[in-house]
């Protein structure tokens, strides 16, 4: 994942989160079914898209990605950003400041 993200426009951080982060983590579980991807910056659809097939043609698994804009990934009003923050985070691409 970090090769495929690593230089798309429009990403300022992305994460693995969700079963595989917290399988990684050491937590006990089922093996994951898929593999969660947080990405925190602005990216079309159509992006994502593109992204979400490539990934899992090399991983072999469903690859599902959210994108987070910046804003609210740092102010935390969502729901959504408040549980994945926490939950396991694997770091994929630095976060740039």
């Amino acid at each position: 994942m970090r090769q495929l993200l690593s230089d798309e426009p429009g990403i300022s951080a992305a994460y693995l989160f969700g079963s595989w982060a917290a399988r990684y983590e050491g937590q006990w579980g089922e093996p994951p079914a898929d593999i969660d991807v947080l990405i925190i910056g602005e990216m079309p659809s159509r992006q994502v898209e593109e992204l979400e097939g490539e990934a899992e043609d090399k991983l072999g698994l469903p690859v599902q990605i959210t994108v987070v804009p910046p804003d609210d990934w740092r102010s935390a009003r969502a729901g959504f950003v408040r549980t994945v923050r926490k939950r396991p985070l694997v770091p994929i691409v630095a976060e740039s400041r």
